[in-house]
Parts: C-alpha cells; structure tokens; sequence
C-alpha cells in the first residue's frame, strides 16, 4: 500500500494482471485498476497542489530576509546530522564516504552561505534607467514568486540536488512540490532535515515514484 505522498507503481497496468479461469489474461481488468489508480492519485495531486497554493501566501508575506533566516538554519541541523545523511546517502548511491561529503554535503553549506549573503540584495528592487519619454520618473524592477515550482532532481546527487533547487525556490518566496528519483529517493531524509531546521511541510512537499508520477504532476 502507497503513503500520503507516494504512488504505488504496482497499481499500473505495466504490473497488475488478471487471469480468468481459463488462465487467459484479462486486459480489460488491468485497463480497469489502472484508471482507477491514475484517478486516485490525481485526486492526490489535486490534494497536493491545494496545500501548496495555501502555502504560497505564507511564505510570501516574508520578507526576503526572513525567509533565508528560516533557509539558512539548515546549515547546524545538516552539521548536526553529517554523519546519519551520510549513511542514507551511502545506502541509496553505494557512494565512497568522502566522497558523499564531499559532493554533497560541503556544496551544500557553500549554496546556504551564498544565499544568506546574497539573496536578500539580489532579491531586492533594482534601480534600472528611465526612458527618456518619461524624464522626471524613477525607474525599478521588483522581482517576486512565481507561486509553486515542482523540482524533480537526478539521481546521481540525490541530497545535494534536493536541497539546493528547494532551498532557493523558498527564498525567493516559493511554495515546492519534490520528487526525488525513485532510484536514490532517500525515504525521509529531506523531510526530516527540513522539519528540523523550522520549515513547515507544506512548503516543500515530497512525493515519491517513477517517471509517471513525475509526468502527472
């Protein structure tokens, strides 16, 4: 049986199969039980998207500086906890140790280190030149969230490829939905890290499964 956030690839035709009586297949049936799953798990998505755009609103009306506060309270939990990201790094890629911290680990403070002393400037109006026909006038670009962004991440980097494209997403002011790659999906390991460092779930929810979990959503 699937979690909350996980659709279970059993439940498509590609897997499910009826035999009749007579030991015959039954097409009809796998067609059957494979719409019935794809309604279910859109009805999910649906669920998903919801909690999302409510999520949206409340990361929005933080400023940018509050929002890499809360991004950049990451860097002690992700100190805290090397060695046990290390380990499901490890059991998920059958990556050498060093090279899991190397890789992964390191570039990840590095990016919370960029963003806690650029993103606030970066994010902030800009003063830009005023065409001549409106001389007199000031000039600015305001930049601001698009609203939901879906991340679906490779499997070769699977925690710094996680936190990175989530953690920017957030900061500038962004509600996100996750997939990770079912190859090297490490059940758990973001939520957890996210949930401990102060960021509420519903601003960065992960949902597992394959390529046609990722093209539903």
């Amino acid at each position: 049986e699937a979690s909350a956030g996980e659709f279970a690839p059993e439940a498509s035709a590609a897997s499910l199969s009826a035999t009749m009586a007579d030991g015959t297949n039954c097409p009809g049936f796998c067609m059957l039980v494979d719409r019935e799953a794809e309604l279910l798990f859109d009805v999910r998505v649906q669920t998903i998207m919801r909690t999302a755009r409510t999520a949206e609103k409340s990361i929005r009306v933080l400023g940018p500086k509050e929002r890499v506060r809360l991004v950049c309270g990451l860097r002690e939990v992700v100190l805290k906890k090397r060695a046990q990201i290390m380990d499901r790094i490890q059991a998920d890629t059958k990556k050498a140790r060093m090279d899991a911290l190397c890789s992964e680990i390191f570039p990840l403070l590095d990016h919370l280190d960029f963003l806690e002393k650029k993103a606030a400037c970066m994010l902030a109006p800009q003063k830009v030149p005023t065409p001549l026909a409106m001389m007199g006038k000031s000039s600015q670009v305001h930049y601001g969230p698009v609203g939901t962004v879906l991340v679906i991440s490779p499997w070769n980097y699977p925690f710094y490829q996680a936190m990175v494209p989530i953690t920017t997403a957030i900061v500038c002011g962004n509600a996100v939905v996750y997939k990770p790659s079912e190859a090297t999906p490490l059940t758990g390991l973001v939520e957890e890290v996210l949930s401990e460092a102060g960021i509420p779930s519903e601003w960065a929810q992960v949902v597992y499964g394959d390529g046609q979990v990722g093209q539903r959503l």
